[in-house]
């Protein structure tokens, strides 16, 4: 819903109903299901300013997203959710120093994020949302890095979130989201390989997005129907 024109209200309205209700539990009934529910609903409140580009009110969230898990008990903290959670903070922090036009302050945030996700993929080989999150945050680095002219220094972390992005659309093609991600990162890539002279692999890249696309057509094209928007992606 945060992704959809004019729906900006209704997911704000969402959002502040889901926190109220987590508000009204005891306290002391506050066991694992709840703790895990509010971080979720804390990602998402992140999730919801970034992508409504509220740099003041993101900044904010990332502050209680953070807070949030350094309230959680002692055992916990040098767990892997805990680790995945603070690198889910760490992303948004540097997306909310990257609308601040603040490149210099983003890319360490950003690069952590990234190192988080893919250290936690080790232990958890292919699982699809760490995947997506190597892909995001290897994107970003790539992209405050080349505004700070380190397009090459990053490149190799970049090549990283590219083949995160195919292991994702391998493991569930027909997920939009996943179809996004492979889409965005690809064509950066294949102008990243243009930019350094590979022109053969280059367009050997689009030309796969280009059969990406074709095939999703033909997958969506069945008794559900589809639509040309897949190919014209």
């Amino acid at each position: 819903i945060f992704y959809h024109d004019g729906a900006e209200v209704a997911a704000a309205d969402m959002l502040a109903k889901a926190e109220a209700a987590m508000a009204r539990v005891a306290v002391e009934a506050r066991g694992e299901a709840w703790r895990m529910t509010a971080i979720d609903i804390s990602r998402a409140r992140m999730d919801f300013h970034s992508s409504n580009e509220q740099t003041a009110e993101l900044k904010a969230s990332v502050d209680r997203h953070d807070a949030m898990v350094a309230g959680w008990p002692a055992d916990l903290q040098g767990s892997d959710t805990a680790l995945v959670q603070r690198a889910y903070a760490d992303y948004y922090r540097g997306v909310s120093l990257e609308m601040s036009d603040d490149d210099a302050g983003a890319l360490p945030p950003l690069i952590d994020a990234y190192r988080s996700f893919v250290a936690a993929e080790k232990k958890k080989p292919n699982d699809p949302d760490l995947l997506y999150w190597i892909g995001w945050a290897g994107a970003e680095v790539y992209a405050v890095g080349s505004r700070l002219d380190r397009e090459e220094e990053f490149a190799p972390l970049f090549e990283v979130s590219v083949q995160a992005a195919e292991k994702l659309v391998a493991i569930q093609d027909l997920d939009e989201s996943s179809r996004v991600l492979r889409v965005a990162v690809a064509e950066t890539w294949a102008q990243h390989l243009s930019n350094v002279g590979r022109h053969a692999e280059a367009i050997a890249q689009q030309q796969a997005i280009v059969d990406d696309r074709l095939k999703a057509f033909e997958d969506y094209n069945g008794p559900d129907g589809g639509t040309g928007a897949d190919v014209g992606w």
